[in-house]
């Protein structure tokens, strides 16, 4: 069998693989783009005579039409190839995990999914630092740590360009800290806060350990959870 069909064929069980027995899109994406490769090659080769480097161009020997496709073929794959190796992981949910491109800032987390956090807002949170003893204090984020292992990461851009361009600051807005520095409510603001290199502002939980005030926080009423796509802080 000539190289050129073994890679057309080879191609072509490729792009069959990725169409109907693998799962996950990122992994689809990848085997189909290699497939196209190895089919646009393979077509490339067996209808082209000869490239000239130095022009970038294509003499077909057999068939210009099947040389040119050949070519198509080959640049698709290449390009979804290409994309999908350099794009980010993205949530189910929906939404870019900041932590996927900043992994350093995500240290220490507790391993819980955003859409397990309680998420406190307005008079809820109010009457939930009223039932804890709590002090305000400004934190630097470098002695803080996450608890839950994702979050929006364009939300957080957001924020980081609102504070570049003096719009508003998400450091000046309190998040809510445990005795035992961790980020309890208001992960998206620490993000930000952390990759702009400036303190933040904490209400911190006296009594209460990461875990103690999740378990708290979970059921206390009027608490709400968020997907990583929802967000308000």
């Amino acid at each position: 069998m000539k190289i050129n069909k073994f890679f057309q064929i080879s191609g072509l069980a490729l792009i069959c693989m990725a169409s109907f027995f693998l799962q996950g899109p990122k992994v689809q994406d990848l085997v189909f783009g290699a497939g196209l490769i190895g089919m646009g090659g393979g077509i490339l080769a067996e209808n082209t005579k000869e490239i000239s480097f130095d022009r970038i161009k294509l003499i077909p020997d057999k068939n210009w039409l099947k040389g040119a496709m050949g070519m198509l073929v080959l640049c698709t794959g290449i390009s979804i190839l290409a994309t999908r190796i350099m794009q980010p992981e993205t949530n189910e949910t929906g939404g870019t995990n900041y932590c996927d491109f900043f992994p350093e800032q995500c240290v220490g987390n507790l391993d819980i999914p955003r859409s397990e956090m309680p998420q406190l807002e307005g008079e809820v949170k109010e009457n939930f630092l009223m039932s804890n003893l709590y002090t305000c204090e400004y934190i630097s984020p470098t002695n803080l740590a996450p608890i839950q292992n994702e979050a929006n990461y364009e939300k957080i851009l957001g924020m980081i360009d609102s504070a570049l361009k003096g719009i508003w600051d998400p450091c000046l807005n309190p998040i809510l800290t445990t005795k035992d520095d961790h980020v309890l409510d208001g992960h998206h603001r620490f993000f930000a806060c952390s990759y702009l290199n400036q303190t933040i502002s904490t209400f911190k939980l006296q009594f209460l350990s990461a875990w103690e005030a999740i378990a708290k926080a979970n059921i206390f009423p009027g608490v709400e959870h968020h997907a990583l796509n929802e967000f308000n802080n």
